[in-house]
């Protein structure tokens, strides 16, 4: 099911869905729940990444990349990195909606961070 994320909670038998709107044109690669917020990130292979809104369902920003996001992660409340098939690992800030840096290239793909 194409923009359906689940997730069981550590711990005990609970397990939630979160349905994304609008859902990610292709497939999703990697998903991380923020640590204390309840922001998501959907790692995508049409090159984007994705920040939702999971309590509000909504959309908060879309990041472009060079090629199919394979993974991301959280770096803090307000920053994130992202990498893929472009063979780059970019942060990008969270508040602005923007790409700020390249934090590292590699030779080959970037499969987990």
């Amino acid at each position: 099911h194409p923009g359906v994320v689940t997730m069981a909670s550590l711990g005990s038998a609970a397990i939630g869905e979160y349905t994304l709107q609008p859902p990610p044109g292709d497939g999703i690669s990697s998903v991380k729940f923020a640590p204390s917020t309840n922001v998501v990130l959907a790692g995508c292979w049409d090159s984007k990444l994705r920040l939702y809104d999971a309590a509000q369902n909504r959309l908060l920003h879309t990041f472009t990349m060079k090629g199919p996001c394979l993974d991301c992660s959280f770096l803090d409340n307000t920053h994130a990195v992202g990498g893929g098939l472009d063979k780059t690992v970019k942060v990008f800030d969270l508040q602005e909606g923007v790409a700020t840096s390249t934090l590292g290239e590699h030779e080959g793909t970037v499969r987990c961070l």
